[in-house]
């Protein structure tokens, strides 16, 4: 059996970048020249679309320089982990000037056919007072549990991203995935974990009913190590058969 993988370059020039596949945010590059990553869970059959924009953080660079950007996408097909070979769909550089955060630099549009079409976004529930209230809380509760170390819950919330993320990339086990969580939940106990619901944004991504949960530092729930690079646990979540649910 075959598998195929959308491997992504992209070159951020240190500067503070995110990474948007099909409307939802996948990847922040804050303090990272260059990196390459696998986007499956994101893709849709058919018609797709990258956009690498500025941050809304700040990066190695002074805030007010440019700099270049890049895309190279990469379809790559595996027998098991042998690579059987792979093809250059799209790649796109563009320098640039100091610009506002969220501002668009780069911008690829292809064809990803076959994908492993992730649940459609559209089975979760409008984000109301109450909805915004509810994912707060949930996660003041995530945040207990970096503290705690309690990886038991920690995959028990993160179940619907690793469902997804094993139908994208069957080469990796479903068990071996709840072990990395468990691993670094107990690597992470004791550290000092950031979290506070008055500074939390949720960030509405458009056409859908997700949030991007965000705090003025990056990531709404956040682990200073003593022993270690910190550690920022991004969530683009949703609301479903009234449980919050982690989507990516």
């Amino acid at each position: 059996m075959t598998n195929v993988i959308y491997w992504l370059d992209v070159d951020g020039d240190r500067t503070g970048l995110e990474l948007v596949v099909n409307g939802v945010p996948a990847e922040r590059l804050l303090r990272t020249h260059a990196l390459r990553i696998p986007i499956n869970e994101y893709l849709l059959p058919g018609a797709n679309h990258v956009l690498l924009r500025r941050s809304l953080w700040p990066s190695n660079k002074e805030d007010g320089e440019g700099g270049e950007a890049g895309l190279k996408l990469t379809r790559a097909t595996y027998r098991t982990s042998l690579k059987l070979g792979e093809q250059v769909v799209g790649e796109q550089t563009a320098a640039f000037t100091a610009t506002a955060g969220r501002s668009p630099l780069v911008m690829l549009n292809f064809s990803a056919d076959p994908a492993p079409a992730p649940p459609p976004l559209g089975v979760f529930d409008p984000i109301g007072p109450a909805g915004r209230a509810m994912i707060l809380d949930q996660l003041a509760a995530v945040a207990a549990m970096w503290r705690s170390g309690d990886g038991t819950r920690l995959v028990e919330w993160m179940s619907r991203y690793l469902d997804d993320y094993g139908r994208a990339y069957p080469l990796e086990s479903r068990a071996d995935m709840e072990h990395q969580v468990v691993r670094m939940a107990e690597a992470f106990r004791g550290d000092q974990v950031e979290f506070d619901r008055n500074q939390t944004l949720l960030d509405p991504v458009p056409g859908s009913n997700l949030v991007d949960c965000l705090s003025p530092r990056g990531a709404a729930v956040r682990v200073a190590r003593a022993g270690g690079p910190d550690y920022d646990m991004w969530a683009v979540v949703g609301i479903c058969g009234g449980e919050v649910m982690l989507v990516r």
